[in-house]
């Protein structure tokens, strides 16, 4: 899966390790042991440095000088935390160690990759031979992903099932991201065009043979006509990826790398003709398999807009927010693989549903998580490949070698630029691949110095250091790569896991539509449902007792089992008055024992659901002290263990600083306010909540209607609209909310606004926005009965967007209403040819059908009966 996946890093690892062996074994088997240095070494030793020293434990001073905010962020981890309240010691730089663990094992196989390519590379024949292995395997990815794509199930290699990802609508190949995919082919791009020039140059050194089809022009024409094919596989593939800083970074390896090869070799006329007919290829392939997809994808390019490359403004949102976290963290970072957990800090009004797990910019990921340190050393890097390339292209005097250092630059060049708008750096299917063109890169200026030639560039090793070498990359390897074992099989788990892990809307839909006759039974399938996924959890965390979001996941397993057997127990008392009762009545019990069999009489055995969800809570903190929804979770299970007396405030606190956008926990924090009898505090702090998504938005709007008696309906539905300012979903939810208690025309003031609203909004946006504003005026004009402006509305919504499903059908709905019924089959046709099992729209068809026939019957002179 692109070595995103634990088991394929683990592979990478592994190959890495056995590699470096290889080479240290056979190093200490010459006669004379040697080795070849190159600066590059010190920034890769130097990064390496860092990553491990974000894991130490550091003295408290040292900890509060580079760590950055992460004192302010954590009062309940320091020595001067509140009475109570502390829960440990946070004394290493990372806050994600298990994360940041992961990273450096990776880390360290690219620095064995490229350290052991730079030795084993030493003359050009050897740069050309892994030219042709990168562009290999670009054209069997491409392959790959287009048979995959063509014969897809939705499975990667139609048996896998890869949480929140599918192998429909694009090519991706094995990758799960289109945009990695794309940058796999990009990184073989510039290697393929170099072949094709080389089997056109006439640069091999190899003797003429005789007979037609045994010469060599005859030879070299048929691999430039694979070559060619296999260029033209790799382009379609991209293409069809729909990935626009894909493509962008593709077409950019392929022109730098032709650019190179022309200007260096006399083969202009044959490879512009190779590369005509690979254009050619490619056209007659997306006539046939999706032109109108490709062209209306890449489109957004000419448009010369921001607004329409990031219609919904993700990547600059998340881009904004990490430039705002940077400068807490500026020294050494937050520790590599913070970013999913450190950015929620910044990130206000996060959207519904959605997740960063990056940056989309690994230029702003790196200073993010490494500092201003990392940040050196990146540009430290960048600086090298690009002097490599450059200066290998200036000082060259072998053609050969100047078109195989044109291929380099090319693709090196497409992953720095593709780094500025995708998290490229941290798919290791990718990285791999760069490390060993870097080292290439490197070997190939080094080839350019008259030293190298002569063979003096490399240094005499003593054998017994070889031998240490060899001895000590066994032990470390054997290490590295048993440590990653553990997170490999665990990976397995908390796959199956997340793929039926839409527990949240599935329960919530079961439990809206059931009927009351079907309780049990809804009851019975979620508690074998939390079961099975505790099982799962379970293993997840004894192949790998650090996953912190599995300990996580575990705990609020536990809390939802321990919620659904305790509606259906003898005494369903809630959590927080379980909480209420044991702390009210803590005086009378001597020991933590005499409340635990108080706790077995009043509940049942399931209250051992409660003691294992905060067990899972206290150790993700501790491993993850920035999981918000940890604090809120232990404010409402300190009472279970004696040694948390601080108060439940102290915890909300600790989870308001961590995660002050968080909905989850300004709602939690909102109504322990509420409880304690802080309205103002409330107040604010469910205008946060309520702002944070659509989820709290509408658990809020349900909690005030829901409490509400039909007569001050118009009362809280000021009162919201005042202090929430809802917008116009938000209005949805007010209106949902109230139509089971609203009298008749009760609502009527507040549905004309809302009507004015969506028709204010709509007027203020393009497109599909528009047309969706305008649907739901439409909507709300109709059930106000004005149907001419309903009808009026739903013309707009056409207007703006006119080749939709739905907006097509709500147009024939109003033009059935208006007597219009000619004019709505045309559209109702047009709907059912897309969709002919929607019975909806053959009842509003037969009913235009028999309103045409009944005005043409009327106009006859017909009467009623015989019509």
């Amino acid at each position: 899966m692109g070595g995103r996946h634990a088991v394929g890093q683990l592979v990478l690892i592994g190959l890495a390790v056995t590699v470096a062996i290889a080479w240290a074994v056979r190093m200490s088997l010459q006669t004379v042991p040697t080795w070849r240095y190159n600066h590059a070494m010190l920034v890769l030793f130097g990064a390496i440095l860092l990553v491990a020293f974000q894991l130490i434990p550091l003295p408290d001073a040292i900890w509060r000088s580079l760590a950055g905010r992460s004192a302010e962020l954590l009062p309940l981890w320091s020595s001067d935390a509140p009475t109570g309240g502390r829960l440990g010691t946070w004394n290493s730089v990372s806050l994600t160690p298990e994360a940041t663990r992961g990273g450096l094992a990776v880390l360290v196989a690219y620095a064995i990759l490229f350290f052991v390519t730079t030795q084993r590379v030493n003359e050009l024949r050897d740069i050309q031979r892994l030219l042709r292995c990168c562009a290999v395997a670009a054209v069997v990815m491409a392959a790959f992903g287009l048979i995959q794509f063509f014969t897809n199930n939705g499975r990667f290699f139609w048996f896998y099932q890869a949480p929140f990802a599918t192998t429909k609508g694009v090519v991706k190949g094995s990758f799960t991201n289109r945009n990695h995919f794309a940058q796999f082919l990009a990184l073989g791009t510039g290697p393929l065009i170099w072949w094709l020039c080389h089997s056109y140059s006439g640069l091999t050194k190899r003797p003429q043979d005789s007979g037609r089809f045994g010469s060599t022009r005859f030879r070299h024409n048929t691999t430039g006509c694979w070559l060619a094919f296999g260029l033209g596989i790799v382009l379609l593939a991209g293409l069809l990826s729909l990935s626009r800083g894909g493509n962008a970074v593709l077409f950019l390896a392929a022109t730098i790398a032709s650019v190179v090869c022309c200007w260096a070799a006399a083969v202009r006329g044959r490879l512009v003709a190779g590369l005509a007919a690979v254009g050619l290829l490619i056209g007659v392939s997306l006539a046939i398999f999706g032109f109108d997809r490709v062209t209306n994808r890449l489109d957004d390019f000419t448009s010369g807009s921001l607004e329409v490359l990031d219609r919904r403004a993700g990547r600059r949102t998340i881009w904004a927010t990490v430039i705002r976290a940077i400068p807490d963290f500026a020294v050494v970072g937050a520790g590599v693989g913070s970013h999913r957990d450190v950015y929620p800090t910044y990130l206000e009004n996060p959207p519904d549903g959605a997740e960063f797990t990056h940056a989309e910019n690994g230029y702003l990921q790196v200073p993010l998580e490494t500092g201003a340190v990392g940040a050196f050393l990146l540009a430290a890097g960048i600086g090298l490949c690009m002097g490599w390339c450059v200066a290998g292209l200036w000082r060259s005097r072998d053609k050969r070698l100047t078109i195989c250092l044109g291929a380099l630059a090319a693709s090196l060049a497409a992953n720095a630029l593709h780094a500025l708008v995708d998290f490229v750096w941290y798919v290791p299917g990718c990285m791999a691949l760069v490390a060993v063109l870097a080292a290439c890169a490197c070997r190939g200026r080094q080839m350019t110095d008259p030293v190298d030639q002569s063979g003096t560039d490399v240094q005499p090793v003593p054998r017994i250091v070889a031998l240490s070498a060899t001895v000590l990359l066994l032990i470390v390897g054997a290490v590295i790569v048993v440590g990653r074992v553990g997170p490999a099989v665990a990976q397995v788990y908390w796959n199956r896991y997340l793929v039926a892990s839409e527990r949240d809307e599935i329960a919530s839909e079961r439990h809206e539509k059931a009927s009351p006759t079907a309780g049990s039974a809804i009851d019975a399938e979620a508690v074998a449902y939390e079961q099975e996924c505790i099982r799962q959890l379970q293993e997840v965390i004894r192949w790998q007792p650090g996953h912190v979001r599995a300990q996580m996941a575990l705990a609020q397993s536990h809390l939802h089992l321990f919620d659904l057997l305790q509606s259906s127990a003898v005494n369903p008392m809630s959590l927080p008055n379980i909480r209420d009762a044991a702390l009210s009545s803590r005086s009378h019990f001597r020991d933590k024992k005499e409340q635990d069999q108080w706790m077995r009489r009043a509940i049942g055995e399931h209250c051992e659901h409660l003691k294992q969800a905060l067990r899972h809570v206290r150790l993700a903190l501790a491993m993850c002290p920035m999981e918000g929804k940890g604090y809120v979770h232990l404010a409402e299970l300190a009472f279970l263990d004696d040694n948390l007396t601080g108060s439940k405030e102290i915890y909300l606190d600790q989870a308001l600083r961590v995660r002050p956008f968080d909905g989850y926990v300004l709602y939690s924090a909102a109504n322990e306010a509420w409880l304690a009898g802080k309205p103002e505090e409330w107040l604010e702090l469910s205008k946060r909540a309520f702002h944070s998504g659509r989820t709290f938005q509408k658990q809020i709007i349900n909690d005030l209607i829901g409490h509400t008696s039909p007569a001050g309906l118009e009362f809280m539905i000021d009162f919201i609209l005042q202090q929430y300012k809802p917008d116009l979903a938000g209005l949805g939810y007010i209106r949902t909310a109230c139509q089971k208690q609203a009298q008749p025309n009760q609502l009527d003031g507040f549905l004309h606004y809302y009507a004015q609203r969506a028709e204010y909004e709509a007027k203020n946006l393009q497109g599909k926005q528009a047309a969706a504003a305008w649907l739901v005026a439409r909507r709300v004009y109709r059930e106000l009965a004005d149907k001419p402006r309903s009808l009026e509305c739903a013309k707009q919504a056409y207007r703006c967007w006119p080749n939709d499903f739905s907006v097509r059908g709500a147009l024939a709905i109003g033009l059935i209403d208006a007597g219009q019924f000619a004019e709505a089959q045309n559209h109702l046709q047009w709907c059912l040819r897309r969709n002919p099992k929607a019975k909806w729209l053959e009842t509003h068809y037969r009913k235009a059908v028999s309103g045409q026939l009944d005005q043409q019957s009327s106009v006859a002179g017909i009467d009623a009966p015989t019509r």
